[in-house]
């Protein structure tokens, strides 16, 4: 029993010691190809988003372009009529511009304010709210006015996005900039006819200029095309969590607005798609760890059993399953080195059976080998559970004792063994009476090694033997024994 507790112990101790070897390389494995996919899943997420946001980005900036040519258009719209010339520019009619262009642009345009400029950059007239004003009250804001009329001229603009700038045969003009503190689009275009040059325009043509700003309403309109969800100026309401602020800027880099709107993110709508199969995915990986895991483990396992009967066949008697000679030789090495460390004397027991060939030659092998399974069985039954009994080969036994030196001690040992096996066999049927004989070799300190213990057992069997073949045969029993101990 201690030995197949051992056995079992080893069989443990080996797949311990194996599960890390195999565990954490297959673990790895496993570990690393889910992160793969969730880090392949996540990237295509984040780029999807990306690719959403930049396309947002790209038509909100194409929307308020688009807004500055439709102002444009608005304003060509009224300058570019035969009336306009003649009421605006060959003799100014402040009724008809506040008619034809003022309330034209503000109330079917919805353009916030409209200017009516000289050649010189004076006003000749200027709308608010669907009425004229006195325009002298509006030079506080010819300032704000000026990129626009600048890129008319054909200068620089600071401060200000050009939308549109004055062509070769266009005369106008549209920037976005800030007007009165809030984004704007100002648009200018003046009034001319088809036959007139450059130089007549710039020097003669008075300009009409419109400002429309870019509020909710504008911001609502581009949102309901564009599908930018919750846009919005930042200047009016802060940016909600997780809105994305575009500002815009100036070329100088100066912030003329900001906007913000809650961007689409394909991505997360990607990953809700695709988090099942990822789920399966990992529940599959996993499985089959777990699977290789399991069949591992029973190979490794049946490996083990497979060692532990070969070495179990190595070391045991095929026949009676004492341990052979080999076992026995490793545990008297074993003993003789405990014995030598401060350990009580041991002794050997060498056992030789009387007339075991003559059962052999007479009733057949197979009534031999079940007297030694007998003899097996007596020698097991009479010595103490910690003494190792083994069959060192065909009638040949052997006791390792820890039962000390005294010879005396020794010597009723050997004689309970004598006792026990020649008392009568019963084997199918036959009664069959053996001898046997002892030789003893007490371990102690002072011992060579086993060869010396093997031989001094070996010389006390023998002269055990020689005694009992001198012996009277009216007073000789069939066995005998002799005590010898080696010094």
């Amino acid at each position: 029993m201690a030995r197949e507790r051992s056995n079992s112990g080893s069989r443990r101790l080996g797949w311990t010691q194996l599960r890390p070897s195999v565990v954490v390389p297959i673990g790895v494995i496993v570990a690393v190809a889910i992160v793969c996919v969730v880090v392949a899943a996540l990237g295509s997420a984040q780029r999807a988003d990306d690719v959403a946001l930049n396309n947002e980005r790209q038509l909100f900036a194409r929307a308020l372009t688009n807004q500055g040519e439709r102002v444009l258009r608005d304003i060509s719209s009224v300058a570019a009529s035969e009336a306009a010339y003649r009421r605006i520019r060959l003799a100014f009619d402040p009724d008809w511009v506040q008619l034809s262009v003022g309330l034209r642009l503000q109330s079917f345009f919805e353009h916030d304010f409209v200017f009516v400029v000289d050649p010189s950059n004076h006003f000749l007239f200027a709308s608010l709210g669907r009425r004229s004003v006195d325009p002298n009250w509006f030079n506080s804001v010819q300032s704000e006015l000026q990129p626009v009329l600048d890129v008319m001229r054909g200068a620089d603009s600071r401060g200000a996005i050009v939308i549109a700038e004055r062509g070769a045969t266009e005369h106008r003009a549209a920037l976005l900039q800030p007007f009165l503190g809030r984004p704007a689009i100002v648009g200018a275009v003046a009034v001319t006819s088809d036959d007139e040059t450059a130089a007549e325009v710039e020097a003669k043509a008075p300009v009409i200029l419109s400002v429309k700003f870019i509020d909710q309403d504008v911001l609502k309109d581009i949102a309901s095309r564009l599908g930018l969800n919750n846009l919005h100026d930042v200047a009016d309401r802060p940016a909600d969590r997780g809105d994305y602020v575009f500002d815009l800027t100036d070329p100088q880099g100066q912030t003329i607005a900001g906007f913000a709107w809650t961007p689409r993110r394909p991505g997360a709508e990607i990953l809700h798609s695709i988090v099942p199969f990822i789920a399966v995915a990992m529940a599959g990986f996993i499985l089959l760890a777990a699977l290789v895991l399991r069949y591992m483990r029973k190979t490794q396992e049946t490996i083990e059993v497979g060692e532990t009967r070969l070495r179990h066949l190595a070391l045991h008697d095929p026949l009676c399953g004492l341990p052979n000679r080999i076992f026995f030789s490793d545990r008297l090495e074993a003993i003789i080195e405990c014995v030598k460390g401060g350990a009580s004397p041991a002794a050997v027991f060498y056992i030789d059976l009387d007339h075991f060939k003559d059962v052999n030659d007479t009733l057949g092998h197979p009534i031999g080998d079940e007297l030694i399974r007998n003899v097996t069985a007596r020698l097991t039954q009479t010595l103490r559970g910690d003494d190792l009994v083994a069959r060192l080969g065909g009638d040949e036994f052997a006791v390792i004792s820890s039962a000390g030196a005294d010879q005396a001690a020794l010597e009723a040992i050997g004689a309970r063994i004598i006792a026990a096996l020649c008392a009568p066999y019963c084997i199918n049927n036959q009664t069959i009476v053996i001898g046997a004989s002892i030789g003893i070799a007490a371990i102690e300190r002072n011992i060579a090694g086993a060869s010396d213990v093997m031989r001094h057992a070996d010389m006390a069997l023998y002269r055990a033997k020689n005694e009992a073949a001198t012996a009277p045969a009216s007073t000789t029993p069939r066995w005998t024994t002799m005590c010898s101990s080696a010094s």
